[in-house]
């Protein structure tokens, strides 16, 4: 008969399920290995990264003509979506696991995957939120599309 491990009840045990910390110091060394250069490499290029390589080369595909921007969409809402880019973390995981055999090193590319998409989530809402509220028609205003077909607000 083989046992089954409970799974985690609350969200700190699946925090801590998630960075696998127990066996490596805990919550303190999580709380280091934040200012580790693997980790601030990996936050910053699913933060900064991610958000400059999609809206830079949609501004370039829609200001070259090559594309256009969506109906009804306007630039705070396109940067918003270029910022939920940074959200990953199966690739991100992977990639890191093949790069390091420390267990150290493990941490740190959880932590910053983790922190990185948490980032990035909570900066794209904001921006999407935003965006929303630059591109919102005053109530009963008709608004038309590019095409000059109606849309809704």
């Amino acid at each position: 008969m083989t046992a089954v491990a409970p799974k985690p009840a609350g969200l700190m045990d699946a925090l801590r399920e998630f960075l696998r910390l127990e066996a490596a110091g805990g919550i303190v060394l999580a709380l280091a290995a934040l200012l580790e250069p693997v980790t601030l490499g990996i936050l910053l290029g699913l933060v900064l990264g991610k958000q400059l390589g999609v809206f830079g080369a949609l501004y370039l595909a829609v200001k070259s003509g090559l594309g256009r921007m969506p109906e009804g969409a306007n630039w705070p809402q396109v940067y918003g979506l270029a910022l939920l880019c940074g959200i990953g973390f199966t690739m991100s995981l992977f990639i890191g696991g093949i790069a390091f055999d420390d267990p150290m090193r493990g941490v740190q590319v959880r932590l910053g995957v983790l922190g990185g998409s948490i980032v990035a989530a909570l900066a794209g809402a904001a921006m999407l939120l935003r965006g929303r509220a630059i591109g919102a028609a005053p109530p009963g205003a008709k608004t038309t599309s590019p095409s000059g077909r109606p849309r809704t607000p």
